[in-house]
């Protein structure tokens, strides 16, 4: 049984019955790099509350290609496969490195969406979040070469770049292992700078420059 006191630090839910609910149904596991958590085509089993580390959803295009779709990353994040919970999960999601999370079942998590505002409110955020990060990244593909695009995951990503694999980040950007080494080496020998393009672009977006 985890604390209330830990559940409300780690996820800031504040109402006492939610915390006294989840201490209840709640667990904390330790993932292991590459383990998968949810399957394309399969309904979700679990949500899960991100404590540390990074997921990572994925799905192979019509060429056989591995293309990540997202990651998840900051502490306390919801993961769900599907924003639909009752629905087929559209990607396969795994833990891109170690991780630690806490895990809910589908079911009960259900409950309390509708039970607590709080976690509706959650949900909500994690909608409204991963919609405006796929918007973004639409805008990045079109707009931007291999070597911007780089650079605005470093600057939306920070610090991901040490703690997963760059086959993962290059399929992300929709570029191969070999291009993001040429790109990545280029940076290391004093290659152009584009922050200055970057903030433009961002504030396109509507963001700061802590956005982009």
């Amino acid at each position: 049984m985890l604390s209330k006191g830990f559940l409300s630090e780690a996820l800031g839910f504040v109402e006492g019955s939610l915390l006294e609910e989840l201490s209840e149904a709640a667990e904390m596991i330790e993932i292991k790099r590459g383990q998968q958590v949810a399957e394309l085509g399969t309904p979700p089993q679990y949500a899960y509350f991100l404590i540390s580390g990074v997921f990572r959803a994925f799905y192979i295009n019509g060429k056989g290609e591995d293309v990540t779709d997202f990651f998840v990353y900051r502490s306390g994040a919801l993961m769900v496969s599907s924003y639909d919970l009752k629905s087929p999960a559209p990607v396969n999601v795994v833990a891109a490195s170690e991780l630690q999370c806490i895990r809910i079942s589908m079911e009960r998590f259900q409950g309390l969406l509708h039970q607590y505002h709080e976690v509706a409110c959650r949900y909500n955020e994690y909608l409204t979040y991963g919609l405006r990060e796929h918007t973004q990244l639409k805008q990045v593909m079109n707009k931007y070469d291999c070597e911007q695009r780089y650079q605005w995951f470093l600057k939306s990503y920070p610090g991901l770049i040490q703690q997963i694999w760059l086959k993962d980040i290059a399929s992300f950007l929709d570029m191969t292992p070999v291009t993001l080494s040429r790109i990545r080496r280029k940076m290391r020998g004093g290659g152009q700078c584009i922050g200055k393009s970057l903030s433009k672009f961002g504030q396109k977006l509507g963001c700061d420059e802590n956005c982009i």
